[in-house]
This record gives C-alpha cells, structure tokens and sequence, in this order.
C-alpha cells in the first residue's frame, strides 16, 4: 500500500502535471509522482506528504506547510485497487494537487540534484531516499498521451517521457478525467491565498 502527490497547474489555458523521475540507480526507472510505501500507522494522505517532502527535498516547503496548503485548497485523488487478497482495497493512492505554475522549479530542482549528483559519494545519492528523483518535468496532457500511447510516432515524440509501469494506470486516469481535472484547478487555486505554493 502506498500514496504520492501529484502537483498539477494552470498554465496559459493548459493544464501542467508534475512528474518525478526515479534516479538511475532505482529498480524501476521512469517517472511518477512523488509517493511511496506506507509506514506503520499511517494514514494515505500522511504517507504522500511525508514522500513528497522526501523527495522534493525541501523545495516546496516542510510537511507542516504542504498539510495546510492541503488543507486550504483541497485535492482529487486517483486509487489503484488492490488485488488478490489484500486487506486493503487500495494498492496506491495519488492525491492530485493544485498550485501556481512555476517554470522556474523544473529548473532549480534538476540543476540541484545534478548537481548533488555529481558532488556527493555515490552510496550516499543512491541510497537516500531524498535523492530518489533526479529529474522534475512539468508535463501537459498532450505529452502524457503521446507517453502512454501504442502508436510508435507518438512515442517518439513524447521524448524522454516514460512512466514507471505500476504509474501507466494512473496517467490512463489522468486523461479520462482531464476535464474533471481542469476545473477543480481553476477553482481551486484562485482561492489558495498567498504562501509558499502559491507565490
């Protein structure tokens, strides 16, 4: 069982999704959101704030922040069910999240763990799990299409765009409910009041 955050904006009448990409030491390679596996005793909304604070490395804040920001604008989440026996009827929760579009994120973010990347000894970047995401995109509907689509053109153009198999159904989510999506982030973040997320 596990959870992440998905951030999600409103850029020039597009809407932006915020993917992270697993470093290349991970066992499973591609981009998803920023989650992970529950910890004992915690609740799902719990588990994708503590993740996501791991992973984005403090760039968006601390957990105490995001929980508050959560809290004020509100959020959609998308369940993949669990299967087999599980006592559990969700395998993996991704609370999508509204902010303010932010270009220059990708861009602090990527220089950041490359930078890290290339300073730090590789046991230490490799094995702590705030260095799992090397790489932020921040991607549109158009791109995730193309990402997830069986038409070899279209692969080809979503560039280096590559989900992590278990996150596919989720992204096929995203599409279908794109409409659904955009309107709750148009509501949403005119009324989230001036922070950290929000600036």
């Amino acid at each position: 069982m596990g959870a992440g955050i998905l951030l999600i904006s409103i850029h020039n009448g597009r809407l932006f999704f915020l993917f992270g990409k697993e470093n290349k030491y991970a066992d499973t390679p591609g981009y998803a959101d920023f989650g992970g596996g529950v910890d004992e005793g915690e609740e799902l909304l719990e588990t994708a704030i503590r993740e996501f604070t791991e992973e984005t490395t403090g760039f968006w804040g601390s957990a105490e922040d995001l929980k508050r920001y959560i809290n004020t604008v509100g959020s959609l989440y998308i369940d993949l069910p669990s299967t087999g026996n599980s006592r559990n009827p969700v395998a993996y929760r991704t609370y999508i999240v509204p902010v303010k579009y932010s270009p220059t994120f990708e861009q602090f973010y990527n220089n950041n763990h490359a930078f890290l990347e290339e300073k730090l000894p590789v046991e230490v970047y490799r094995d702590l799990k705030i260095f799992e995401k090397s790489k932020v995109v921040w991607a549109t509907l158009g791109d995730i299409k193309a990402a997830v689509s069986d038409a070899p053109q279209k692969k080809k153009q979503s560039s280096e765009l590559t989900f992590r198999p278990y996150y596919v159904p989720v992204v096929k989510k995203l599409i279908d409910n794109h409409d659904k999506i955009f309107h709750f982030v148009s509501h949403s973040v005119k009324y989230s009041g001036n922070n950290l997320f929000t600036s």
